[in-house]
């Protein structure tokens, strides 16, 4: 909305207990976006008023999770 995309990254207890971090996610989505944000273990968000297209972020996510 209005130039801004945000982003929101929640995980579930049986998430959390393999490890996930959802404040790391969003500082490594921060980087690719060249946005701010940040939260705890089980929830964060961050936003970006750079011209980046949603679905390149999905695209970024899909490697992230590909790679674990």
């Amino acid at each position: 909305v209005d130039g801004k995309l945000s982003y929101v990254v929640s995980g579930s207890s049986m998430a959390l207990g393999h490890g996930f971090d959802a404040s790391q996610l969003v500082k490594e989505l921060n980087v690719f976006t060249q946005g701010r944000g940040g939260g705890k273990k089980d929830f964060a968000q961050g936003g970006t008023t750079s011209n980046i297209e949603p679905q390149s972020i999905i695209e970024h996510l899909k490697l992230h999770f590909n790679h674990r």
